[in-house]
């Protein structure tokens, strides 16, 4: 089964998506967000169907004491819609220090600061997916 991983912020969507064996997370696109969650929505339930997945995981940003913020808020208002819209399960995973890692490794990459804006979400999003995926496998 496919899984679909979510990097929600406030003004893009980073996006990932499992093989169907749940091994390997694929980067698949940044969505930038309008001025419609509606629209935001759609395009995460299409790409969904696209790629037929049967759960999509949601990082959620829970501050280093372990509290809501106002991201935390955000994020599980547009979680929330987006449950509403699609009939396959939606769960919610940390993504505590996702952005900083993905940062580090395009550093570690060669690709410079400047370059970084245009993935850092969908690495995140991988970022999320890998730790989602291999948590499970380590419950089973």
């Amino acid at each position: 089964m496919r899984v679909l991983s979510l990097d929600v912020g406030d003004r893009t969507v980073g996006v990932a998506v499992s093989d169907p064996t749940g091994v390997i997370a694929t980067p698949v696109v940044t969505i930038k967000r309008g001025e419609s969650v509606d629209r935001d929505i759609e395009e995460i339930v299409s790409l969904a169907n696209a790629y037929e997945v049967g759960e999509i995981v949601v990082g959620l940003p829970i501050s280093l004491g372990n509290r809501q913020t106002a991201q935390t808020r955000k994020v599980t208002e547009f979680t929330e819609r987006l449950k509403e819209s699609i009939q396959i399960p939606v769960v919610y995973y940390d993504e505590r220090y996702t952005t900083k890692i993905a940062h580090s490794v395009l550093y570690e990459a060669g690709i410079k600061s400047r370059h970084h804006k245009k993935v850092v979400d969908q690495l995140s999003a991988v970022i999320i997916l890998e730790d989602f995926l291999e948590s499970r496998r380590n419950r089973n």
